[in-house]
């Protein structure tokens, strides 16, 4: 089962009781609000014919465990026991439900990733940062990128819709549906940029 609490606290907090786990994100503000989504459903059913679909996919990487200190009641309450990992959602346009992507520019977050996400190469007893030195760019100061071999589920999928008026004062209006999934890695290794 998986829920979700959304909007309130700008926050999106996802339980998935399969895996005994907690995910809170930052809210994805191309997400219509309620009230938004509400009205759009509204105008879509005076569309005529299908509506466009358009699928935006991200990768879900872990960056930490989220500090409960932090989190209101309703949060705790919805999580329980189980543990609770801040993720930060990383738009995907090169994987298209490929079994692995690569993800840009992750210096920042190097030692997170690392630590929260397990290295393919040390799972086969490689050296994790084989492919940077292999490809000379271990240096520090670079900013790796990550390849990650993806798992085939998703991690969340939902459709919305979303109206765009096309003339202001004019109530015509331009609908389309929003696919939004995401998935998670199941192990990453760093590269050298755009290898």
């Amino acid at each position: 089962m998986i829920g979700n609490l959304t909007f309130k606290w700008r926050l999106t907090v996802t339980r998935i009781l399969s895996r005994k786990v907690c995910y809170v994100s930052e809210l994805d503000l191309t997400i219509s609000s309620p009230e938004k989504l509400k009205a759009d459903l509204n105008r879509a059913t005076f569309e005529t014919g299908k509506l466009p679909v358009v699928t935006e996919s991200s990768v879900v990487m872990i960056t930490g465990r989220y500090d409960r200190r932090f989190l209101t009641k309703e949060i705790l309450e919805f999580c329980g026991a189980l543990p609770i990992y801040h993720t930060e959602h990383i738009k995907d346009d090169a994987s298209n439900g490929n079994e692995t992507t690569i993800i840009r520019g992750t210096r920042q977050k190097r030692d997170l990733i690392i630590e929260n996400h397990k290295s393919c190469l040390k799972s086969l007893g490689k050296d994790a940062f084989k492919y940077v030195k292999d490809g000379g760019c271990d240096d520090p100061d670079i900013n790796w990128d990550l390849t990650c071999k993806m798992e085939r589920r998703l991690m969340n999928c939902f459709y919305y819709v979303t109206c765009y008026n096309l003339a202001p004062r004019n109530l015509q209006f331009n609908c389309k549906y929003v696919h939004k999934r995401s998935t998670s890695p199941t192990c990453c290794d760093y590269i050298c940029p755009s290898q």
